[in-house]
């Protein structure tokens, strides 16, 4: 369902009013796990379209979300934030399935996990 992001009631890290901060910053983690330790190399000799792929949906996930970021918590509660929102869906979508897939095949590295725990930490 479209605008849906989470079965949760309230967004992550409420209380805080953190929750787009910190799913921005574990884009960039992400982001910066591949572009800096060796997994992009690795990629790209075997599937290059996918390791460019890989980077230009992190950086473009990553950019969106920024732009949403000065609204706070109505990111989450505003119909036309939230739709805004749930459009990095699909690059952070291809670059969990195909990305780490494809790395785990290609680096020999295992499954890699990469997401938010149930618990907000709040």
């Amino acid at each position: 369902m479209r605008g849906q992001l989470a079965p949760k009631s309230r967004p992550p890290y409420d209380l805080s009013g953190l929750g787009l901060a910190a799913m921005i910053a574990n884009a960039e983690g992400a982001l910066h796990l591949y572009a800096n330790g060796g997994l992009a190399e690795r990629l790209d000799v075997a599937e290059p379209e996918t390791s460019k792929l890989v980077q230009g949906n992190l950086e473009s996930a990553i950019q969106d979300m920024r732009g949403l970021e000065p609204a706070g918590l109505a990111a989450f509660s505003d119909r036309t934030l939230i739709d805004k929102l749930a459009l990095v869906r699909d690059p952070l979508a291809f670059v969990l399935s195909e990305g780490a897939s494809t790395l785990a095949e290609v680096a020999g590295i295992g499954a890699l996990v990469l997401g938010f725990t149930d618990d907000d930490g709040d």
